[in-house]
Formats: structure tokens, sequence, C-alpha cells
């Protein structure tokens, strides 16, 4: 006998698999889904600001306090930024006088004895003369042509120009006259020039070469800036350099009866010593300032070294 059928006329199977069909379905629209969905955001904690913690950036501004200290360590740690040790001035000769300016116009402070040691703080604008400190307290000058130097001296400061190469007296009694009394176009003249006589000339045993020395002097002192003309036969013969002021070398180095003051020398070795020989006392400018001497030497002359002594008058 064939299976009963339901009134509807479907089988009960069929029924079965189309209600399963139908809840598949509506799973996969969501409809079962939507009610947990509304449940879920009901489970997240609402939102809170959150603490950030920048703030305790503070400590940056403490920063350059830090990096100041650590340059000013640094900078006193740090040798080539401290003044190094300044060089020395030793004393060669036995008695060099000290004067307050660098020049011998100036007085005469003090006596310096052989080996004494100084620092040098200063030199003059021709470097000729050391500033050293201190005799009392109070620094001085010294030249150079006595003194042995300790040290680097490339690095000592030029002290003075023009102003200082003068008394203090004259710069004094300049600074006191009345700017009225000096024209705008003025322009300095040159001190009249000094005149000398001329004390002695001597010659002394020599054969290997012709030399001349000269003495310049006024009262105690060498003067400096002076040199001399050389002519043999009527020709001029080249000179260089200038006498130095001060106190004076010697012509021969120990005690002997031809030891004499000088300041200033000359040598001709290429030079055949026979003619005439005539020396003159000149300025810095090349002006003659004193008498000449003259000297006549043969091929073969023994005595071939030349001496004059001029005194300022």
């Amino acid at each position: 006998m064939p299976p009963a059928q339901s009134r509807t006329g479907r089988h009960p199977i069929q029924i079965t698999s189309l209600l399963l069909a139908a809840l598949v379905t509506l799973s996969g629209c969501g409809l079962f889904a939507a009610a947990d969905d509304s449940a879920g955001p009901l489970a997240i904690r609402t939102p809170q600001p959150t603490f950030t913690p920048t703030v305790a950036a503070a400590p940056a501004t403490e920063a350059p306090p830090a990096t100041t200290t650590d340059a000013a360590t640094t900078a006193s740690s740090n040798p080539a930024s401290g003044q190094g040790d300044l060089p020395k001035a030793v004393i060669n000769t036995p008695l060099l006088n000290a004067r307050s300016g660098p020049s011998t116009d100036f007085e005469v402070v003090a006596t310096i004895e052989r080996g004494a040691e100084y620092d040098i703080v200063g030199v003059s604008p021709d470097r000729s003369w050391w500033q050293i400190c201190c005799i009392d307290g109070v620094e001085v000058w010294v030249t150079n042509e006595f003194v042995d130097t300790l040290g680097l001296v490339d690095s000592v400061p030029v002290i003075g120009g023009a102003a200082t190469t003068q008394p203090t007296a004259p710069a004094a009694a300049a600074a006191t006259a009345p700017p009225a009394a000096v024209p705008a176009t003025a322009t300095p003249q040159p001190a009249p020039a000094a005149t000398f006589i001329l004390e002695t000339q001597e010659q002394f045993p020599e054969t290997g070469v012709v030399r001349v020395f000269l003495y310049v002097y006024s009262g105690n002192s060498a003067l400096e800036g002076y040199s001399l003309s050389v002519t043999k036969d009527g020709t001029a013969l080249p000179v260089e350099g200038s006498s130095f002021g001060g106190q004076p070398a010697f012509t021969w180095p120990f005690q002997d009866p031809r030891q004499r003051f000088q300041n200033f020398k000359v040598e001709y070795p290429e030079t055949p010593p026979q003619g005439t020989w005539q020396v003159q006392l000149i300025d810095n400018t090349g002006a003659t300032v004193g008498p000449p001497a003259t000297f006549t030497l043969s091929s073969n002359d023994p005595q071939q070294e030349l001496y004059v002594r001029y005194a300022q008058q």
C-alpha cells in the first residue's frame, strides 16, 4: 500500500528538509547574528583620555646649565686656553744699564749684573730693545745686544711706536703745548744732527783682514744709530748696520793693552789692504757728523785693524 500523505499533499520528509533549508538561509542572512552584534558594544568600556608622559620633558630645561658647566670645565682643562711661560732675558755682559725707555736717551734706572734673569714682556718696534720685568716692581728696558734669550720671543708684543722712542720729559712738554700753536698742515721737522769730535784714531796688529772698529759715545754710554762712511782710494765701500747703545763691548776679548771700547764693527776680507782708507762718522740719515780719519796701508801691512773713537760735543 502506498504511504499515507499529509493533508497538504507533501511527504513529511520533504517538509523537514524544507525547514532545515530555511533555517540555514535565515542564519546566513544574519538574523541570529544581529542579536549577538547588538550585545557586543555594551561589553566595551567607554574610551578614557590616555596619560601621555611627555610633560616629563621638563629635565630638558636643565640642559643649557649642564652644557655651560661642561664648556667651562673643558676650557679650564685645556692647556692651550691658558697663557704660556714668558721668554727669559739673561744678561751676558758684566754690567748692563736698565733704562726707563727703549733708547739711550732715557734715564738709567738700574745697573744689572751678568747672569741676571728676567721675564721678557715687550719689545721695541725695531726689536733692538727688550722690556723686562721687573726691577723694584717696575718694568725696564735693556738693549738686546747684551742679552741672551730663552724661550719663544716671536710672540712678544711690540710696545709703543714713535711716542715711546722719545724721553718722557719732551713728550710731556709737547702734551701741554696749546693745540692752536701747531698748524693743521705742519709736518714734523728732524732734530738738528749732533756733532762729534774725533778723539782718537789707532791701528793694531792684524794681517788677515781689514777691520774697522768704532766707538761713538756720550758721557758713560755708547750711542746707538750711528755708522761709518768708509772709502778706499776715493771709492766708497759697503757698510751695513749701525751702532748699539748702552754698555759698550770690547775690541779684544780679554784685558790687554790693545783692548778698547767699541759699539760697531765692519770688516773687508775680500779687499786688498794697500791704499788710502778714510773713515768718517755718519748718522742714521747718512749725514756726516764727525771729521774723517785717514789711514794709509801697504800690501803686507801688519796693522790692518783700524780704530776710531768719536765723542758727542
